[in-house]
């Protein structure tokens, strides 16, 4: 199980007999792609020139010979790549390094070159935690499209090396991803790198073992591609129309006089539909 915390609300569970391996949500910068990168600066897709400064110094330091064994962080020597191109390139490149110093609190809390991949930090067996709670909301989702992405390529090669006997995985059995505030992640109106990788994982993680939670108390706030995916459901309280609306609109097995049932449950107790029952109950 891997939740990904946006408030910091799972991090101080304790079970009896499981393990929960909380996770600082850091990410090796030569793991990166380059879009992962500009999101975490704060560039729009549509900021070409900006990009291309960003490629270029990044492409660099990720190829460079000796990078690692600098004593310079990447983070530093990433800034002066870019402040040199400021000098040649002006606006285009001085937009780059303005994003770079104002998040670089931010940043800096996320990249380290010294940490390992993100699914060498996971422990089988137990509840890992990623914990976002520091982060702001675009920060998070390239932290999570980022998991979301090595998990399914990882269980993908999970099961092809099964059938061809080939390498030793990091993720040999199934996984379930827990995305909290999955509003934030997946929302309806605007395009995030999350829902790109929980798309993928919502229509092909099955074959591949891997499977999703999706938690959210706006549920009209969510990508009804992504929603109506999802093959089990446990529906709490929910009194305003418009959610129930949605539900019942993306949600197969939700008929709208199961719905009108929501306004009548107690704190606690929620309707479960879907697969996992044989009737709603």
């Amino acid at each position: 199980v891997i939740i990904f915390d946006y408030h910091g609300e799972y991090t101080n569970m304790v079970f009896r007999n499981v393990h929960v391996n909380v996770i600082a949500p850091q990410i090796n910068p030569y793991k990166l792609e380059f879009d992962e990168l500009a999101r975490l600066l704060g560039l729009r897709p549509n900021a070409t020139r900006q990009r291309m400064v960003l490629l270029e110094c990044f492409e660099n330091l990720k190829n460079g010979d000796g990078v690692k064994k600098q004593e310079t962080s990447f983070f530093d020597r990433l800034r002066n790549c870019i402040q040199s191109k400021a000098l040649r390139v002006g606006e285009p490149a001085q937009k780059v390094l303005e994003s770079l110093i104002t998040y670089s609190r931010l940043i800096s809390k996320i990249i380290d070159e010294k940490v390992d991949d993100v699914l060498e930090r996971i422990e089988l067996g137990a509840i890992n935690v990623v914990d976002l709670s520091e982060l702001r909301a675009t920060q998070a989702d390239a932290v999570v499209a980022h998991w979301l992405q090595r998990v399914l390529e990882e269980r993908k090669l999970a099961l092809w090396s099964r059938y061809g006997g080939g390498n030793l995985v990091k993720l040999p059995v199934p996984v379930v991803v827990v995305l909290e505030e999955a509003h934030v992640f997946v929302p309806i109106d605007e395009d995030t790198a999350t829902k790109k990788a929980a798309e993928h994982i919502a229509r092909e993680g099955r074959k591949f073992g891997v499977g999703m939670v999706v938690v959210s108390q706006r549920p009209r706030g969510l990508d009804p591609n992504i929603l109506s995916q999802m093959g089990s459901l446990a529906v709490l309280r929910i009194t305003h129309p418009e959610d129930q609306y949605y539900i019942a609109k993306h949600c197969e097995a939700a008929t709208q006089e199961l719905i009108e049932e929501l306004t009548a449950l107690n704190v606690g107790e929620a309707l479960l539909l879907g697969e996992w029952i044989r009737m709603p109950t």
